[in-house]
Order: structure tokens, then C-alpha cells, then sequence
């Protein structure tokens, strides 16, 4: 689904252009970004490519239902998600044209909040759209809400039905190659790794190793950073921006 996306239409028109592609689950600024790491990009041959494989084959002969949900009132996420919905039934022509009978149906549904979180804490969202704003100033904190099995996120992406997962490290050169018997194994024990790393050399290497498997384990679609405005009259003094405490913070703030 990500080379089904257009994501710089996405940010162009959601967002005004004020928003940013992430190629893996660490922002900018956070220990463990790499700006060289490849980003998804708009390609409808790859899209077809991969809906080809995807299942050995079954789903591009049988067809697939699949309902994207957002919360109600927000516009960006049900722009995007029927981006992607337009995107994708758009191959049922060339299925039809093969003699392929099954459809591509795509169904975007808006939730309240309320209902929203329910069923996504409860896994029962197939594809949805959520935020998350870090609670410390650490990529642990990113990695693990996304990639861990206790994460907010990972706990209902089943990265445990992934079998037999070799793992060969490009940035920590340290750790021997490897099979793990689940996705979700290599996951936490990078992350358990990283978080116990007192050399910060080392630990930003695992960081890296850990976006770049986020990348090329294509776990999230359409991952972007959002770009923040904030004002204030001439006359207050002392704001800056704290990125884990998205109030006011009226103890550093002067009249001046």
C-alpha cells in the first residue's frame, strides 16, 4: 500500500506542504534517524507487483475487502484514506480485463473517537490512522510503541505470525547474523538491546538498524512528521518548543 499512496500530493493537500515523509518510525531529531535511509515513493507498477504476490498469489486472483477507518472531523485522515481507496480498486480494471471475476472493494469509515480507540485498542481495525506524541525525550520511545509487542501500536500487528526472520545487521556490524522465529523476536530484542546501550555510538547504530527494519518491514503507510507553527505576542518572553509536553508551559513564560 505504500507505492499505492501519493504522498507529496498527500502533504501538499492535507497539510500545505507542511509536513515531512519519515522512511521508517524515529522523527527528525531523535537519536537513530538516518536522512539517507530510502523512502516509499508513488509507483503503481510496484503497487501491482506487490498485490500480485501478496498471499502467493490469491489475492490478485480472488480479490480483497478492506475497510479503512478514521475518526470523524478529521479531514487529512479521510483525504488520505480515500487516496488509497481510489488507488487501489483502480487495478480492478486490468483484473477484469484478465478475466479475474473477485474485486478490490475498499471501505473508508469514520468512527467517533470514543468508538475509534475502542476498537483499535481492541485490534479491530484493519487499517486506521493515529498519532503519537512522545512521552520522553528518547527513541525508545518510538520504537516501541510501533515495533514492540507491549507497544500501543505493534500489539495488534501481529509481527509474531512473520516466521523464520533472517536478520544480517548493516549499521551494527557487531551482532552476528541471525534467524529469529518471529518478526516480533528480532523487534524486541533490538529494542531491549538499544535501551540497555550505554555507548551512544552504539546505541544510535541499533536505533538505525531498527528504522531501517521498520522501512523494509513496511509496518506503517504513509508516515510523515508534521511541521508545528506557534505564536505569541512581542511582549512574551521565554517560549520554546518542548516536543514531549505539547502545552503551554506558563513557568518559563515572562512579560517582556
Amino acid at each position: 500500500i505504500n507505492y499505492a499512496l501519493d504522498i507529496d500530493t498527500y502533504i501538499q493537500e492535507a497539510w500545505l506542504g507542511e509536513a515531512w515523509q519519515l522512511p521508517g518510525v524515529i522523527p527528525q531529531g531523535r537519536l537513530g534517524y538516518d536522512p539517507n535511509l530510502p523512502k516509499y515513493t508513488f509507483d503503481l507498477e510496484k503497487a501491482e507487483e506487490e498485490l500480485r504476490l501478496a498471499w502467493g498469489g490469491e489475492l490478485w486472483q480472488k480479490g480483497f475487502r478492506l475497510t479503512i477507518t478514521y475518526n470523524q472531523g478529521n479531514l487529512a485522515r479521510k483525504f488520505v484514506a480515500e487516496m488509497i481507496e481510489r488507488t487501489l480498486e483502480s487495478f480492478n480494471q486490468k483484473r477484469q480485463e484478465e478475466g479475474l471475476r473477485g474485486m478490490f472493494v475498499i471501505e473508508v469509515q469514520d468512527l467517533p473517537w470514543p468508538t475509534y480507540l475502542k476498537y483499535m485498542d481492541a485490534g479491530q481495525l484493519a487499517m486506521f490512522f493515529i498519532g503519537w506524541l512522545e512521552d520522553y525525550a528518547h527513541p525508545d520511545n518510538w520504537v516501541k510503541p510501533y515495533m514492540h509487542r507491549t507497544g500501543a501500536f505493534a500489539m495488534n500487528q501481529h509481527f509474531d505470525t512473520i516466521k523464520n526472520v533472517e536478520f544480517t545487521p548493516v549499521y551494527a556490524t557487531w551482532l552476528p547474523a541471525k534467524t529469529y522465529d518471529t518478526l516480533q523476536d528480532l523487534f524486541d530484542e533490538l529494542i531491549e538491546m538499544a535501551s540497555r546501550e550505554t555507548d551512544f555510538a552504539k546505541a544510535e547504530k541499533l536505533y538505525f538498524e531498527l528504522n531501517r527494519l521498520a522501512h523494509e518491514w513496511a509496518i506503517n503507510v504513509g508516515h510523515i512528521q508534521l511541521l508545528a507553527r506557534h505564536y505569541e505576542q512581542l511582549w512574551v518572553q521565554g517560549w520554546y518548543y518542548n516536543p514531549a509536553y505539547p502545552g503551554e508551559y506558563f513557568y518559563v513564560l515572562w512579560k517582556g
